[in-house]
């Protein structure tokens, strides 16, 4: 009778115990829901609050909150290009359908004019006077309708882009057949034409005028190749194209780009599993705040160098991951879109147009001194008012002239930060960004030391 009174008291001991496993494992197992449906609850009603900060922290630093304001100021109608260019854009479009297939193929690689070149610049000819026409005046601004939100079209941009490569084929005409000045002029409208994208702060308007800056440095670097221009000519180009900020352009797209993520949430939501949907739709204001918080630090940083820049959006890229933004913001943690290939874009039509001016300089040098010089330095302040730097690394640019003192070679290292001797090749995973001189005739041969 006493053996069995004490082992009663063991085995309830051991219930108890198993008991109280179970009970803590369900309390935390039904708590720890609770205790996040009771943050979701929280944080969603104070985001009616963050949205308001937000906002009033773009108002007060001038910037526009609302995408009906991004629309730029109007400039006066005997100063702007875009009437005139849209009737000579619209003559074109109508003129397409006549348009030999391919003829684009004489803009890559050393030009050579073929017949459907010369058939789609007199097939056009009647369009391009009416451009050139126009692009004498100094502003050039489209009247897009920035109150449809992101239904806001652009419907001129494409054909803007066409005539880009019209002139590009004319003044590679011009250079070919001994006629440098007006070469230079189409040189000078294809420019003129990135005024059509610059007044809106919108990366698709900015991309666009990337492709047009890239068909005129294109160009140019064939027609020096080919038929330098004369020494006026060279200056006139150098001071034009000291006028561009592609970087700058970047952080204008800013803007914009930070008013149209928050009104594309709904369509950013549709791409969330069924229960994220929910939970991004009841956080929807606390979300919009994200956004723009994201959005406006990238803002901030856009205005940094470009090379920092691209620090900052890699450190934006971990932070999306790394904070609360996957389940607090679900949406926000997949829309921080692909700026970095946007912004490396820019930055490799900035280098582009710098090794551009530079190499300007250097046959500016070579003419007024008979040779080219020992550094980039000997450039200032003759030639330029300073060196631009190489916008991948806020470095001088790479300089080497050639040996035999005919060419040289002046080179940005490009996206991979890694100076590979001067080489473009994609497949090897080497780009430099190059602009060479050499000797008429001679190719194939990379610039060394002298």
């Amino acid at each position: 009778m006493g053996e069995r009174e004490t082992k009663t008291p063991r085995k309830w001991t051991r219930q108890r115990v198993t008991l109280t496993i179970v009970a803590t494992i369900s309390a935390v197992i039904v708590l720890i829901p609770c205790v996040r449906l009771l943050t979701l609850f929280v944080r969603a009603r104070g985001g009616q609050a963050e949205l308001e900060r937000q906002l009033e922290r773009i108002r007060s630093r001038g910037e526009p909150a609302a995408f009906e304001r991004l629309a730029p100021p109007p400039v006066p109608e005997e100063e702007n290009a875009a009437p005139g260019l849209v009737r000579a854009l619209e003559l074109l479009d109508a003129d397409r359908a006549s348009e030999p297939e391919g003829w684009e193929e004489c803009l890559k690689g050393p030009f050579e004019p073929q017949h459907a070149t010369l058939t789609v610049l007199d097939l056009h000819v009647e369009a391009m006077a009416l451009a050139r026409e126009a692009l004498k005046r100094p502003h050039c601004q489209f009247d897009f309708d920035y109150s449809a939100a992101t239904d806001t079209e652009f419907p001129h941009l494409a054909a803007t882009r066409h005539l880009a490569r019209l002139f590009a084929a004319q003044a590679l005409l011009h250079a070919h057949t001994g006629q440098p000045q007006q070469a230079m002029q189409d040189l000078e409208y294809l420019f003129s034409l990135l005024r059509a994208t610059e007044a809106h702060p919108l990366l698709i308007p900015k991309l666009v005028g990337l492709a047009i800056a890239g068909l005129g440095l294109d160009a140019l670097q064939e027609i020096e190749r080919t038929a330098p221009l004369p020494e006026t000519s060279r200056r006139r180009l150098m001071d034009l194209l000291g006028r561009f900020d592609f970087h700058g352009e970047f952080a204008h797209a800013m803007l914009g780009e930070r008013l149209l993520a928050r009104v594309m949430l709904p369509s950013y939501r549709q791409e969330l599993s069924s229960w994220r949907r929910s939970i991004a739709r009841y956080l929807q204001r606390r979300d919009e705040a994200k956004v723009l918080a994201l959005m406006t630090e990238l803002v901030e940083a856009s205005r940094l160098p470009s090379h920092k820049l691209r620090t900052a959006l890699e450190s934006m890229k971990s932070k999306t991951l790394d904070r609360d933004y996957p389940y607090f913001s679900a949406v926000t943690g997949l829309l921080l879109p692909p700026l970095g290939t946007a912004h490396l874009r820019h930055i490799e039509t900035d280098a582009r147009c710098r090794t551009s001016r530079i190499s300007l300089a250097l046959e500016l040098h070579r003419s007024n001194h008979a040779r080219y010089p020992d550094t980039l330095d000997a450039l200032v302040p003759e030639f330029l008012p300073e060196l631009p730097p190489d916008p991948f690394t806020g470095e001088p640019f790479v300089y080497r002239r050639r040996a035999d003192g005919q060419g040289f070679i002046v080179y940005s290292v490009g996206e991979n930060l890694t100076d590979d001797g001067g080489v473009e090749d994609e497949k090897s995973g080497k780009d430099d960004i190059v602009w060479e001189r050499r000797p008429p005739g001679e190719r194939g041969t990379d610039a060394t030391d002298e």
